[in-house]
């Protein structure tokens, strides 16, 4: 077994932390049990490795530097876990014991860029860890919303620092038995003259410069000094309050009101800091039935030509096929729209009925969750305006349109247009996003 490196931990332990109130001892140990794992020297290596963060960083030929730099991609959907510690500067994940930012960072920037990802998913369990590294981190990934639908799940828990995180995506999940939340800032001053002096021990400082031993452990702390120390802490903690606000939606005082408590999954929504109770596996596997549909719908005509004497088709029955099978998967795409659109479960909750909608979430389902959710506060009549106002430009591709996956699918209906806030209006609306997203002219169903 190594010996620990007291230089690591002292870097870590003492610089203000993001960490959940409680979970001190929780910290020290990862950090120690990571440290006295055999292969934690050969990762750090790899972590510092200045060619193993450029063209080497994704070896997945390399077992070992998969199993520290996961990148699992499954059904279209990324999955990052942010586990254990989270550490500035480190570029690999160890076991559950710690995260690097970095890691989280590059794996992040990839599936923006892989074309195979259709959601990016965060499973989130870990009690905090560094300020440095992180607000960047979390900005980022907050500037990514809109391109891939990203879900932050605490998988069991994300506080201080992971909660952070978990704010900069589009939702936040939170298990039945997790807890976010921690909005605070803390670190630790030690005081060991008493213990020195009792042992005959005496510390003798030679220094230049009046604060340079300002926080040393062999003294005890002066006012003078822990009042900048506060000062520091406060303008961190005012940071990670307005971040979280901002990426939440909540103002700043509804955020500083909660005084770092954490929040179980009765709580949480409530409070503002989750946005829904449910478990990463089952959202994985109801995406991975959505995308089994759709491409069974892409792929499987519904009145399939028979084939020839030859046991083959003619090019003429295989187009007719073709445009047989877009059809019907268009008209059943504007069906599952209007259905959950036109509910009475939706009227009430009308984001969340296009979040769901957005998800790929079948009407039945769409509409049971809707009605176990909270009604939605009713917007504020828009003031008359003295001229009529300019038509309204085509909506913005949202993740929906830009990530569904399948036939290309639309539906013009002949007549009168419908009423521009009926179901039918509003999944017109976001077929033509569709078409916006993908340059594909929309197909008659």
């Amino acid at each position: 077994m190594p010996a620990q490196n007291n230089a690591f931990m002292a870097k870590v332990t003492q610089n203000p932390l993001l960490l959940q109130p409680g979970c001190e001892e929780l910290f020290t140990q990862s950090l120690m049990a990571a440290q006295a794992d055999t292969r934690f020297t050969d990762a750090m290596g790899i972590s510092a490795d200045p060619k193993m963060m450029q063209d080497e960083f994704w070896d997945d030929d390399d077992d070992f530097i998969s199993w520290l730099r996961p990148y699992n991609v499954q059904d279209g959907v990324l999955t990052i876990p942010v586990h254990g510690v989270l550490l500035n500067k480190m570029s690999i994940k160890f076991s559950n014991w710690m995260t690097g930012y970095t890691y989280i960072q590059k794996a992040f920037e990839r599936g923006q860029e892989d074309p195979e990802v259709e959601m990016i998913a965060f499973d989130i369990d870990s009690p905090g860890g560094e300020v440095a590294g992180n607000f960047a981190l979390v900005e980022q990934i907050a500037e990514g919303r809109g391109d891939k639908a990203i879900v932050a799940y605490a998988n069991d828990h994300a506080y201080s620092a992971a909660y952070s995180i978990a704010t900069a995506a589009d939702e936040i999940v939170i298990a039945r038995s997790g807890g976010v939340g921690s909005v605070g800032v803390i670190t630790a001053h030690m005081d060991m003259s008493e213990a020195l002096k009792k042992r005959g021990v005496k510390v003798t400082f030679i220094y230049a410069g009046e604060h340079k031993k300002d926080g040393n452990p062999y003294e005890a702390l002066p006012a003078a000094v822990k009042g900048r120390i506060q000062e520091r802490i406060d303008r961190i903690y005012g940071e990670f309050v307005g971040l979280v606000a901002a990426n939440r939606g909540m103002d700043e005082e509804a955020v500083r009101a909660t005084e770092a408590l954490t929040y179980d999954s009765s709580d949480a929504i409530e409070v503002g800091f989750a946005d829904r109770v449910g478990a990463l596996e089952d959202d994985l596997a109801a995406f991975s039935e959505a995308q089994t549909e759709n491409d069974t719908m892409a792929k499987t005509p519904t009145n399939a030509p028979a084939a020839n004497d030859e046991g083959g088709f003619t090019q003429e029955q295989m187009d007719a096929a073709i445009a047989q099978a877009t059809k019907d998967g268009a008209s059943a795409e504007q069906a599952r729209m209007n259905d959950i659109l036109g509910s009475d479960e939706a009227k009430t909750r009308p984001v969340a009925a296009k979040a769901l909608l957005e998800a790929g979430m079948d009407a039945g389902t769409a509409k049971a969750t809707l009605a176990k959710m909270p009604e939605e506060a009713k917007a504020e009549e828009p003031a008359p305006q003295a001229e009529p106002a300019p038509a309204a430009s085509a909506p913005a591709p949202t993740p929906f349109a830009a990530n569904m996956s399948g036939p290309e699918v639309g539906a013009e209906v002949e007549g009168d247009a419908p009423d521009a806030d009926s179901p039918q209006a509003q999944s017109n609306a976001m077929l033509d996003a569709l078409s916006a997203a993908t340059g594909k002219a929309r197909k008659t169903a």
